[in-house]
């Protein structure tokens, strides 16, 4: 790994979902290479077992879909001896079924998880440590509407404008990666059905790392689907002057404030 992809080499990096899925496969590939890594989940007995693995992990249990599990995680960062370098936003859970009235709490818990809190601790992050690097797990359901994932696919493509506009704005520090259905427990904690086509999180995290690597903005996994999403990318392309004209009057606002 360290010669594959060498950007990784001593970095402190912080993994979110660390416990399962992508993220744990992010947290296996990166063990041998990292300065220090900050394992985030809410699930502490893999957290654990994790920690003995080197003596340069550390864990954090917390509830991200809280503002106090989100605080918690912040004031740990703020609080540590150096800056993170990589921070990965991984966590996140999919409720699958027909959108027949979700209560409230249900509603609430899984908005704040997957998108909420997922901003609100990227712009903390962007202010406090102004050389981090950001990846941020989406989905390819930022793109589609899947039957059974109402919920799950807002989220995401809440996230996928979000970070559009962020990067239209200027920002350069922030990536979201776009997997395809991943084989993990993901989809048997939704009780959902692996959705085809799928790909390992092994390849996912190969994309991952290859795409932070080169500095990607945009990550996606599969290749298959990134050739579905051509004719998306050419309306954005003819946005751009668009963009550019409003964030030109975001500057011109901005400099009147000053």
């Amino acid at each position: 790994m360290s010669r594959t992809y060498p950007f990784f080499n001593g970095k402190h990096v912080v993994i979110t979902g660390a416990a399962s899925g992508i993220g744990y496969a992010l947290t296996k590939a990166l063990l041998p290479v990292a300065a220090s890594m900050l394992l985030v989940d809410v699930k502490r007995e893999t957290l654990e077992t994790l920690r003995t693995q080197s003596s340069h992990v550390h864990i954090l249990q917390a509830d991200l879909s809280t503002r106090a599990g989100c605080e918690a995680l912040l004031e740990h960062l703020r609080k540590a001896s150096r800056a993170p370098d990589v921070v990965f936003l991984n966590a996140g859970v999919a409720l699958y079924g027909r959108f027949d009235a979700p209560g409230w709490q249900q509603i609430e818990s899984l908005l704040m998880l997957n998108a909420g809190g997922v901003m609100y601790m990227s712009g903390q992050l962007l202010r406090l440590f102004p050389e981090v690097r950001l990846c941020i797990t989406a989905s390819s359901m930022a793109f589609l509407g899947i039957p059974g994932y109402a919920l799950y696919a807002a989220t995401k493509a809440a996230l996928h404008r979000w970070a559009q506009t962020l990067w239209a704005e200027g920002e350069r520090r922030l990536t979201l990666v776009y997997p395809i259905a991943t084989r993990t427990r993901f989809f048997n904690a939704a009780q959902s059905p692996l959705l085809f086509p799928n790909q390992s999180a092994t390849q996912v995290v190969k994309a991952i790392l290859r795409g932070i690597s080169r500095g990607k903005r945009r990550i996606f996994p599969s290749r298959l689907f990134y050739c579905i999403t051509i004719p998306v990318f050419l309306y954005e392309f003819f946005m751009r002057l668009y963009t550019a004209y409003a964030r030109r009057l975001l500057n011109q606002r901005t400099l009147k404030k000053q």
